[in-house]
C-alpha cells in the first residue's frame, strides 16, 4: 500500500470503469506529443468555424510575463505520497515555490484554504527550513487557494488543484 495505488471498488462495473480510465490515461500519456525547444509543433487537425486565436506569440509572452510579475514569481505546488492515515488516500505537502530562487525573505506569511473538509479553516504558514507550506491528508482531489502576504503589505492569491493523477502516472515524489 505504501508503494502502489490501490483504489477500492464495490461492483464489477466500478472496477471496469477504473481499469478503462487507467488504460486510457496510460495510452494518452504514452502517445502524448513531446514539446520543447527544437521539437516542431504538429498540426493537431482541428477544424473549426471560429477565427484563429486572437493572441499572437508576442501577446502570449506578454501575458506570461504579466502573470509572473503579478505573482512575484511565487507559485503554489505540491507533492503526494500514499497516506499513512486510515481512510485517506494520500498525504500531501502544498508549498510555495519561487522561480529559480529559494529566497522567501520578502514573504511575511501565507494562508492556505482548502474548503469544507477542513472545516473551512484558514491555515497560516511561515518559512520553516527554507519552505513555506502545509501538510495534510486527503481521500480525493480538491482546490487549494493561498493568499501570500509580503512584508511590503502586498497580497497575492494563488491556487492549485490538488489532483492524484500525477501519482498514477509517476509524476509525484515519494
Amino acid at each position: 500500500m505504501k508503494h502502489h495505488i490501490c483504489q477500492p471498488f464495490g461492483t464489477g462495473d466500478q472496477l471496469a470503469t477504473k481499469v478503462v480510465a487507467d488504460i486510457g490515461r496510460h495510452m494518452a500519456i504514452r502517445d502524448a506529443t513531446r514539446v520543447g525547444p527544437g521539437i516542431p509543433v504538429q498540426d493537431i487537425g482541428i477544424d473549426s468555424m471560429r477565427n484563429p486565436a486572437d493572441k499572437g506569440k508576442s501577446d502570449w509572452s506578454q501575458l506570461r510575463r504579466s502573470l509572473k510579475t503579478k505573482s512575484r514569481n511565487i507559485y503554489l505546488t505540491h507533492f503526494i505520497r500514499p497516506s499513512s492515515k486510515p481512510g485517506q488516500q494520500f498525504d500531501i505537502y502544498i508549498y510555495l515555490m519561487k522561480h529559480r530562487s529559494n529566497d522567501f525573505s520578502e514573504v511575511a506569511f501565507a494562508e492556505f484554504f482548502m474548503g469544507r473538509y477542513w472545516d473551512n479553516k484558514v491555515f497560516p504558514a511561515v518559512v520553516q527550513n527554507g519552505f513555506i507550506g502545509i501538510s495534510t491528508a486527503a481521500y480525493g482531489p480538491f482546490l487549494c487557494i493561498c493568499q501570500v502576504t509580503f512584508h511590503d503589505g502586498e497580497k497575492v492569491m494563488l491556487n492549485r488543484y490538488i489532483d492524484f493523477e500525477a501519482y498514477q502516472t509517476g509524476g509525484a515524489g515519494i
